[in-house]
């Protein structure tokens, strides 16, 4: 089996050994271990947020960057518990390290990879000022595909509250809102026409 290149950034990334185990089997699960060539995890010294970030270029194999908060290798817990600490990715407390977190991040970000090659989705190819409106309809179709499967994935009650957060002031009707969302969240196959008029809808 051919296997990937993993780069952390930094490289003493004290939960390394584990995230990479967990990416590794992530990668596997979602057919991508054949598909990818060099894999950098730039994890940034955030610890209080769990935003990440994907951003790949396509070839004979997929170069894939990913920027991560080190808030995505904690729970919730963990996170309140560090938030005014002054650790680092490097010297961040063992015991501290979420599998199920991590794996949760990795099975997102790269169900956006695993999109973009099997179903030719493209935020790249979003009109402009409809990136962030685009990018959140995907985030509810990949949450809801991994909720059905079992998979760690944000919960249909706080995707609802980032889907709300996004569209909630755009002048359409909060129900309007809603069932775009249900549909978007029970979908098994869209394309991106399917997620632009999805955007239409709400933003118009």
């Amino acid at each position: 089996m051919s296997r990937f290149t993993i780069v952390f950034e930094p490289g003493e990334f004290a939960y390394r050994v584990r995230a990479e185990r967990a990416l590794r089997e992530v990668a596997r699960g979602l057919g991508l271990t054949r598909r990818l060539g060099r894999v950098i995890v730039r994890v940034r010294p955030a610890i209080a947020t769990d935003e990440a970030v994907a951003l790949w270029r396509e070839g004979r194999r997929v170069a894939l960057r990913l920027d991560l908060d080190l808030g995505n290798f904690l729970t919730a817990r963990g996170r309140r518990a560090l938030s005014k600490s002054s650790y680092t990715p490097a010297d961040a407390p063992r015991h501290r390290y979420s599998d199920r977190t991590a794996r949760t991040t990795f099975l997102h970000e790269l169900s956006h990879v695993a999109d973009a090659l099997r179903h030719g989705i493209d935020s790249n190819d979003v009109p402009r000022g409809r990136w962030a409106s685009f990018n959140e309809a995907w985030n509810v179709w990949i949450d809801g595909r991994l909720t059905r499967r079992g998979e760690p994935a944000l919960t249909k009650g706080q995707r609802w509250a980032a889907f709300d957060h996004t569209f909630g002031r755009r002048g359409r009707p909060r129900v309007w809102s809603r069932l775009v969302f249900d549909r978007l969240w029970r979908a098994e196959t869209l394309s991106q026409r399917d997620l632009l008029e999805a955007v239409e809808l709400l933003v118009g």
